[in-house]
């Protein structure tokens, strides 16, 4: 079974689950696929669709799954790397609609370096999905995340007059 997720955003992630629904038309996916589509108004033809899931069915899901396809939300990454399960992300771009920036990009170029697998095209996925990958435990330096929050939110507040002071986060 493969678990597709695009969490919770407000941005519907229609891309994604496009590559998904092309996939399975073309009969490159033959299982049974399971999406968790958020706000997503794509159809993924013969998947079983819900916007949104317990945290006790997205871990039984999840724990099914012979594959996951997510989103490359930061919270995502950390989940889906302790679980011990094959995963790709996938990551949403601002100039799509799919979120409030580009976050997601970065971080993706961010965690490409580190060997995180990535679905940059559909092909990717697609890829993903054909080789049956066995996991891939993924350590990060220990200061990974950290010099890159603090890169980002240095440019928010250079680029966007974004102050983070008396927010709990300047740096």
């Amino acid at each position: 079974m493969i678990f597709v997720t695009v969490g919770t955003e407000q941005f519907p992630f229609n891309r994604l689950l496009d590559w998904v629904g092309r996939a399975i038309c073309k009969g490159q996916i033959q299982e049974k696929v399971i999406v968790q589509a958020g706000a997503c108004t794509q159809i993924v033809p013969g998947a079983i669709m819900h916007n949104t899931l317990s945290l006790q069915d997205f871990k039984k899901i999840s724990q099914q799954a012979r594959v996951i396809i997510s989103h490359c939300g930061e919270g995502a990454f950390f989940t889906l790397r302790d679980l011990g399960k094959p995963f790709i992300l996938v990551p949403r771009r601002h100039g799509l609609g799919e979120h409030v920036d580009d976050h997601q990009w970065e971080m993706a170029k961010a965690l490409d370096k580190v060997g995180v697998p990535l679905g940059w095209m559909p092909v990717d996925v697609q890829d993903f999905i054909q080789e049956a990958p066995a996991y891939k435990q993924i350590i990060l330096p220990t200061s990974f995340l950290v010099d890159r929050m603090i890169k980002r939110y240095t440019l928010l507040e250079r680029e966007e007059g974004v102050s983070l002071e008396g927010k709990g986060m300047a740096l």
